[in-house]
């Protein structure tokens, strides 16, 4: 169906991790921060602690950093097109890298079944499309604005947003 919809449409294609995305040629894939950064939130709420002993957990851990991403991405909203891509390079970047290398060393450690490993092999399983929004400050790091404003377009409010950027 994916295919079909977007038969023509060039450009990059902001989703979730819906595989049949995957099968759409001549599209840039997109993910999506959000949908990573709530699999962490899952993982917490699944652990059933009180606010407060969460925080020394690995899934806080996970959250935090999805957390720092987005408040990167705050700080950078009001910045020219070319100063945000400057600065998703010298700070996104780093805090991806040091996501990436924590992901991977505390996948070897957790049950892959459990919230938590659904989380961090998600976020894994993604990872080439996690980070490509790094290619274009134009590009969100989430389809939350896409999701926020589709006013009932069923195509949109599945976490599909397209940009004809490139």
């Amino acid at each position: 169906y994916a295919r079909k919809f977007l038969e023509g449409f060039t450009g990059f294609l902001q989703t979730d991790g819906y595989k049949a995305y995957g099968m759409v040629p001549g599209v840039t894939r997109v993910g999506c921060h959000a949908h990573a950064r709530r699999m962490f939130l899952d993982a917490i709420k699944a652990m059933g602690k009180d606010k407060a002993s969460v925080r020394g957990t690995l899934a806080y851990k996970g959250l935090s950093y999805y957390n720092q991403l987005f408040a990167l991405e705050d700080k950078f909203s009001t910045m020219s097109p070319q100063d945000r891509y400057q600065a998703r390079l010298e700070q996104s970047k780093k805090l991806l890298e040091a996501l990436k290398k924590w992901l991977h060393e505390t996948q070897k450690i957790v049950v892959a079944k459990s919230k938590l490993g659904e989380a961090i092999n998600y976020s894994i399983n993604q990872w080439p499309y996690l980070v490509a929004f790094l290619q274009d400050a134009n590009l969100e790091t989430s389809t939350n604005r896409v999701l926020s404003s589709s006013l009932g377009n069923p195509h949109l409010s599945s976490g599909m947003s397209c940009c004809n950027a490139h």
